[in-house]
């Protein structure tokens, strides 16, 4: 651990915090809270585990800050997506769907959605399990909301539910986004998914 002082030691600090963070996300996303290792998170850094500790407690409240903020960063950029395509259900899922791909492209398998992983752990604490259940539950919520959005705005038809056709796009979503684990090439993962989203979605005619 370097010796620095005042400021300096507060930026460090805060830098430390943001790569365990980064790197405990990295490991979720490829294996859940089972692939979540407080050892293996101080050698990727060049750091003790005693210093992760020093940041976090026990490895329950890492993952759950990890999971906090990637719920709410998808959240935030989902809702903006949404936004930015009023009325228009088509224009989000290419949005989200040319994030996925991007995201895919960039990172490769730790691109994969971290609350994905968890739902599929049977021993996780139940602090995690409702964290991860109630990400699923705002992400259909904001499906729903702009299917919703869009059958008033004439571009899908009146007679789909949008509760259940917003499971069916979470459901799919959480799917290519399995599918994309399959592939050690982070582009031929890319293009095997790219482009499912929205060729099922221009099936529905208003």
């Amino acid at each position: 651990m370097p010796r620095l002082g005042g400021r300096r030691w507060g930026f460090w600090m805060a830098e430390m915090r943001d790569e365990i963070l980064k790197t405990a996300q990295a490991q979720m996303s490829l294996g859940g809270y089972g692939n979540l290792n407080f050892a293996s998170i101080a050698e990727a850094l060049g750091t003790t585990r005693a210093n992760v500790h020093h940041h976090f407690k026990n490895k329950e409240g890492l993952a759950l800050e990890v999971t906090r903020q990637y719920t709410m960063g998808v959240l935030e950029m989902a809702k903006g997506m949404a936004e930015d395509n009023p009325g228009d259900f088509k224009g989000l899922i290419g949005a989200l769907e040319k994030h996925i791909v991007d995201s895919i492209r960039e990172s490769g398998k730790e691109s994969a959605c971290i609350c994905g992983q968890l739902i599929k752990e049977h021993d996780i604490p139940e602090s995690l399990r409702e964290m991860a259940s109630g990400f699923l539950k705002q992400s259909d919520a904001m499906l729903e909301a702009a299917i919703s959005a869009a059958q008033d705005a004439g571009n899908l038809p009146k007679e789909i539910d949008p509760n259940k056709m917003a499971r069916v796009t979470h459901a799919m979503i959480i799917g290519i986004d399995d599918m994309a684990l399959i592939f050690d090439d982070r582009n031929v993962a890319a293009d095997y998914v790219d482009g499912l989203l929205t060729e099922w979605v221009n099936h529905y005619r208003a």
